[in-house]
């Protein structure tokens, strides 16, 4: 629990995060991508939702087009061909370290009941605030992680884009991922936070309970 719980939560909040339309509309709000390239902003949304859809479909190339052109070069598309493939990895733990979680829980509170349950969340939520706090030190050093990132993730060298030909990290700045990495961190955190507070306040209904048997069977 200690480990599969924060690494559940971390793949769970990746999916979740590259599956929501409003991270890459507030991204591209705030990174101004709209101003800077002088594209109506529907069209970069629409670009964006073709983007998401196509990370989530059975498509092996992505194929989007502005204008009638296409607007990605051939790197670019086998960039996102090696990104489908990692997240597809990325859901593969999120399914195994999520079952064994399920059922680990189920064989201990079948044993224990709310005690085990309360044991196991703290030992999830110190693993989780752990992993966050390594999340964070990296953060701070967030250029040097994102090219180590890149460069143990893939075997190739076609996730290095130059903003000047290609349009991919014109749409997705350093500094989109870098607050796309920060709200994965925040949303790790509270959803640790949130079950360590849940199991401690049904253990300690249950020990209330306990006690009032007790008492009164006395």
């Amino acid at each position: 629990m200690l480990v599969a719980l924060p690494i559940f939560l971390v793949t769970l909040n990746v999916r979740v995060l590259f599956n929501a339309p409003v991270v890459y509309n507030t991204g591209f709000e705030r990174n101004r991508i709209a101003e800077n390239t002088r594209l109506p902003r529907q069209e970069i949304e629409r670009i964006g939702n073709e983007i998401r859809e196509y990370l989530g479909n059975e498509q092996e190339y992505m194929t989007i087009f502005l204008y009638a052109r296409p607007i990605f070069t051939a790197r670019e598309i086998e960039h996102m061909r090696d990104v489908k493939a990692l997240l597809g990895l990325v859901y593969t733990v999120m399914y195994v370290t999520g079952a064994a979680v399920a059922l680990y829980a189920a064989w201990g509170f079948r044993r224990e009941g709310f005690r085990f349950l309360r044991r196991t969340s703290m030992a999830g939520a110190v693993g989780g605030v752990g992993l966050v706090a390594t999340g964070i030190v990296l953060a701070l050093g967030f250029p040097v992680f994102f090219t180590l990132f890149h460069q143990i993730s893939f075997s190739n060298d076609y996730w290095i884009l130059n903003p000047t030909e290609h349009f991919l990290v014109v749409l997705f700045p350093y500094r989109f991922w870098l607050e796309a990495t920060i709200l994965l961190a925040v949303l790790t955190v509270a959803q640790t936070a949130a079950i360590w507070g849940v199991s401690r306040y049904l253990h300690r209904c249950f020990v209330e309970e306990k006690a009032k048997a007790e008492s009164s069977s006395a």
